[in-house]
């Protein structure tokens, strides 16, 4: 087929010419979309990489900060006390201060009462040393008397004399009992 020929001084373009500029155009145009997408792919998987590497180093930090917080954890677990033992120790240790407050509360008591027969057995004395001193001898019947006065009060000096060594041994085995429990010897 004759070609029209190519005028410059007409707009008469040959629809070939026309196609494969257009087909060229579009192609180039493609070509540029095509690296200008390539390049955004390229830079979006490059951020993604990054990302993924900075997740994975924050998770790896998690990861050892967990580790050394289990591992604090089995060593105050391994070091603790048992709940059962608690108990127990504390259960032992309520009983021991009941027992010293009793024992502390019953020589107030005796330390009172012994306070008092010995004033009681003062006076009686000096009521003796007055009557003595008034008749110059005491009478059978008023000594019979002061006598059961002052019994029970001798009966009670006799009594504390004996219960002190008793309270002090008595001391003693607790306290090896306590000793024995809390260092575990049995």
């Amino acid at each position: 087929m004759p070609q029209p020929p190519d005028n410059p001084g007409t707009n008469l373009v040959s629809l070939r010419d026309y196609v494969e500029r257009v087909v060229r155009d579009n192609t180039e145009a493609h070509n540029a979309l095509h690296r200008e997408l390539q390049r955004a792919i390229d830079m979006a998987d490059s951020a993604q990489e990054q990302q993924v590497k900075v997740a994975l180093a924050s998770i790896d930090r998690r990861l050892d900060q967990m580790n050394e917080f289990r591992a604090s954890l089995e060593d105050v677990t391994k070091r603790g006390v048992s709940r059962d033992i608690f108990d127990i120790v504390t259960n032992r240790v309520t009983i021991i201060e009941n027992t010293y407050v009793q024992k502390t509360e019953y020589l107030k008591d005796s330390d009172t009462l012994r306070g008092r027969a010995v004033e009681d057995v003062k006076r009686l004395e000096a009521k003796i040393e007055d009557r003595f001193n008034q008749n110059g001898r005491i009478s059978d019947e008023r000594l019979s008397v002061l006598n059961a006065q002052i019994e029970p009060l001798i009966v009670f000096k006799n009594r504390a004399v004996i219960l002190g060594p008793i309270l002090v041994i008595l001391g003693g085995v607790i306290g090896a009992v306590i000793q024995k429990a809390l260092l575990g010897g049995g």
